[in-house]
């Protein structure tokens, strides 16, 4: 194609400004592709992540039309084909659109320094220059991390330089080093995402179930709302049309309908749907005198949405009074929250895996002993490029019910834009699903405080029937305050549960056993997962957690006690020389992580005690051949194997021990038989001296 006419004095480009800004990446079928000579491309053509915002970049607010143009040049290159770094001859990816939007905020930060130095290209940068401007930005707010990504833009512009006009960086900044180096960032070497306490998790489930038992009432207050935009008579204009529906509701003694939030007053989407006119009449001159009459006349009406019906078992009455509008928009995302918890945290699913699902994705199957299978059918991405591929997911019944009860909530979203994707919106009415996209980190915070309000009136245990078990409450706080729930931490979650197996299991009306055999079933023996490492790692690092609690303690002067106490106190000794905390002793801290991991990879943590196996001298296995032996019976654990090893945490599981065998063996019931009450009584006799062993070791009870 020839190129389009240029304005004077706007440079010339080596790009065609009528041709398409990406050529070289998949392009899905069906959507527009962005031209190089506009100053807004929609790249929603080449991502199609259901779980970021809109892929649109704006480059009118680069000035300078010899600017404009590098920025333009800068991304198409990143867009198109890999590039050869000039970095060791490695490959430089494509870049997503986000991406390429936070290098050119990069860029026009570069270009306010660039101001400052007098500087009109690229070109014109030296060294001295770049450490000037190293410095400039030390001086200002932010971690090392963003500070290494803003830096990222120099190297951008040193290996996309044949591409640009004007011409790039004539050297490699900072003599090829990396960027995290130049600032001195180190990359951690696990993964830092929090794992959620047990009994923050365990609340933020049970209330997530909870909200699947109240989507009766929230839905049919929904479709009450839905059911209410019926235009009464859609003849001659707007402002009559108006008039009849005002005077409707004076005949019937009704106010004009009323929301509360963002701020108090007429409710203008549903009064302009029910009377039959456009929302924006209203902002026009007649429009606004009509409302403003309309309000003095008739007041408002904050009108409930029909009662509510779910009483919750135990309790008195229904779980919450009827909602009004407001309330019905709120709680209608706190359940679309809900089930994104259980089906992203039962499931082990990723949060794009999980915002991907569609309309009919779970299907079952009757398995020949009776019980059903539930699978879900999706896609997993691959790496970061994007690409969708089908995946079979097998998810346990709250999986599935949550995805059911989606379906529910969103019916009338999907009859209105024909968007099968199920995590959207519901209480929106617009030709375009509003989905939940990167807000689901602010949608699952709210969720959290609301549930932190605490308990409503129809949750409190009436005495009548069995307790509501557990008990609805505030969630509670994590070890700094309140817990900030986010997306990715559901997944590690999970996988730490799975790998640690802790003495209280998260509750709620699932019993986790199960949900851990479905997760292996159904998504663990899939490659692309990772979640086999993920969970293995998890196991390694509650391992390495442990033996750095016992560390700590040994240097105290607390002693473990057990057949393994010994071995422990040896390895302890010899972590100590190797980590420098023996006078005279220089710190190893590669040999030190190296014994800690290798050590751990041997510890099985049990409920009355851990075990440091050793096959030839495992009490739990004998009877075995010595090569059958792989790992401890845990179920089969005895305090008194050459294995076992009990610390601080097995305190409070042996009085429970002790006081229960007590209890059993000088119980009057007549059914305790004579051989029961001996068996007890050893047993107690048995947590009697582990307990008293532990209390000389300086243990505290």
């Amino acid at each position: 194609m020839k190129m389009t006419a240029r304005e004077p004095g706007r440079p010339k480009s080596k790009w065609i400004a009528d041709t398409d800004a990406v050529i070289s990446k998949t392009i899905h079928p069906g959507l527009p592709v962005p031209r190089f000579g506009e100053q807004r491309w929609d790249l929603r053509c080449i991502d199609d992540m259901p779980n970021r915002p809109a892929s649109a970049i704006t480059f009118e607010s680069f000035d300078e039309p010899h600017r404009n143009l590098a920025a333009r040049e800068l991304v198409a290159s990143r867009l198109d084909k890999p590039l050869v770094s000039s970095r060791g001859g490695s490959v430089v990816r494509r870049h997503r659109p986000s991406t390429c939007r936070q290098a050119l905020a990069s860029l026009r930060q570069l270009h306010s320094f660039m101001d400052e130095l007098g500087l009109a290209s690229y070109a014109e940068l030296t060294q001295d220059d770049l450490d000037l401007y190293l410095a400039h930005l030390a001086q200002q707010p932010g971690h090392l991390l963003g500070r290494a990504r803003r830096l990222s833009i120099l190297v951008w512009l040193w290996e996309s330089r044949e591409y640009l006009t004007g011409g790039g960086l004539k050297f490699d900044p900072f003599e090829g080093r990396t960027m995290n180096d130049v600032v001195s960032y180190k990359q951690p070497l696990r993964n830092t995402t929090p794992v959620v306490p047990e009994a923050v998790m365990g609340m933020i489930l049970r209330w997530s179930l909870a909200y699947l038992d109240f989507s009766t009432d929230i839905i049919k207050a929904k479709d009450c709302y839905k059911g209410s935009y019926v235009v009464i008579d859609a003849r001659g204009s707007e402002a009559s049309r108006f008039g009849r529906y005002v005077a409707g509701l004076r005949a019937r003694g009704e106010g004009l309908p009323g929301i509360r939030n963002p701020r108090t007053g007429p409710a203008l989407g549903m009064i302009s749907r029910c009377a039959g006119v456009s929302r924006a009449w209203f902002e026009k001159g007649e429009g606004e005198l009509a409302i403003i009459a309309a309000h003095s006349e008739l007041g408002m009406s904050f009108q409930c949405l029909g009662p509510t019906s779910v009483i919750p078992e135990g309790c008195a009455a229904p779980w919450r009074a009827a909602m009004t509008i407001d309330e019905m928009k709120a709680e209608c995302t706190n359940l679309l929250a809900a089930c994104y918890i259980v089906t992203a945290y039962l499931s082990g699913m990723r949060d794009s895996e999980v915002q991907d699902l569609r309309r009919g994705c779970v299907k079952s199957e009757l398995r020949s002993n009776g019980t059903v299978r539930y699978k879900v059918h999706g896609h997993i991405r691959k790496k970061k490029c994007g690409e969708a591929v089908p995946k079979v997911w097998v998810v346990i019944e709250p999986v599935a019910r949550a995805i059911e009860v989606l379906e529910r909530l969103t019916a009338t979203v999907y009859a209105q834009t024909s968007d099968p994707h199920l995590f959207v919106h519901a209480h929106y009415m617009a030709d375009r699903a509003r989905r939940l996209s990167s807000n689901v980190n602010v949608v699952l915070r709210r969720f959290l405080s609301h549930c932190d309000k605490g308990l409503s009136p129809g949750l409190v245990y009436s005495g009548v029937g069995p307790s509501p078990n557990p008990h609805l409450g505030p969630v509670p706080d994590g070890p700094k305050g309140p817990w900030r729930l986010t997306s990715s931490q559901l997944r590690g979650t999970l996988a730490w549960h799975i790998g640690n197996r802790p003495f209280g299991l998260v509750a709620g009306a699932i019993q986790y056993g199960q949900a851990c055999y479905t997760v292996f079933e159904g998504y663990c023996r899939q490659p692309a997962s990772r979640f086999p490492d993920q969970v293995r790692e998890a196991w390694l690092l509650g391992r390495i957690g442990d033996l750095t609690e016992g560390y700590d303690e040994f240097r105290r002067g607390i002693r473990p006690v057990g057949g393994a106490a010994t071995r422990v106190e040896e390895f302890y000794l010899n972590y100590a020389r190797v980590l420098g905390d023996l006078p005279g002793r220089v710190a190893d801290e590669a040999e030190a992580r190296r014994m800690m991991r290798s050590t751990a990879a041997t510890v099985h943590v049990a409920p009355l005690n851990n075990c440091w196996f050793v096959e030839r001298r495992a009490k739990c296995l004998e009877g075995l051949p010595l090569d059958e032996r792989r790992a401890p019976a845990i179920g089969s654990c005895d305090p008194r194997c050459p294995n076992a090893c009990v610390g601080s945490r097995h305190v409070h599981p042996w009085q429970q021990v002790r006081d229960r065998s007590i209890e059993h063996a000088t119980s009057n019931d007549r059914r305790v038989t004579r051989a029961q009450r001996e068996v007890s009584r050893d047993r107690g006799t048995l947590a009697a001296r582990i307990l008293q062993d532990l209390r000389e070791a300086g243990h505290a009870e």
